[in-house]
Formats: structure tokens, C-alpha cells, sequence
């Protein structure tokens, strides 16, 4: 069984933490409201879904904003690049 499982209501605090990397999952990050997030993506010439992995994959993504912005900020508004970026 996974340790996720079976630590789940002793402790569980992430896979970062039991493995001692530290590293903690974007969902649990603070980030930048989605029109925040809007208004930066912008001023970076970000076109659409594939210049927006390219920068992640860079690791050249800036501070505050989820590498999977769709799925993070569909309880925002999100409906898709093209209204994100206003280009739609």
C-alpha cells in the first residue's frame, strides 16, 4: 500500500516531506489570482498552451503562477487560452 494511504490521517504531510526533498505540489502553493496570473503571462508574449510549457520546461516560469494553470484556475473562470490571453 502507498504510504500516502497508509499515513493518510497519521501525519501526512506530502511526498516532499517523506522523502525529505522539501518539495511541496503546486496545489498546495499560494499562487496569484487567475487575472493576476493573466496580466503577467501577458507582458512574457505567452501565445498559448505551447509557449506556456515551453517556459516551464525552461524552468524560467515565474514565481506565483501553477505550471498547470488550466486545471488550477478552472474554479476561477478558466475557459480556455484564448479568453485567458483575450485573443479568442
Amino acid at each position: 500500500m502507498s504510504p500516502a494511504v497508509t499515513y493518510k490521517n497519521k501525519g501526512w504531510k506530502g511526498w516532499g516531506n517523506f522523502l525529505g526533498t522539501k518539495k511541496i505540489r503546486e496545489i498546495s502553493k499560494d499562487f496569484m489570482s487567475m487575472n493576476d496570473a493573466r496580466g503577467v503571462i501577458k507582458k512574457l508574449n505567452i501565445k498559448g498552451r505551447a509557449d506556456w510549457r515551453k517556459l516551464c520546461k525552461s524552468r524560467k516560469k515565474p514565481n506565483g503562477i501553477p505550471a498547470g494553470i488550466e486545471s488550477f484556475y478552472k474554479d476561477q473562470g478558466w475557459k480556455g487560452w484564448e479568453d485567458f490571453l483575450g485573443t479568442g
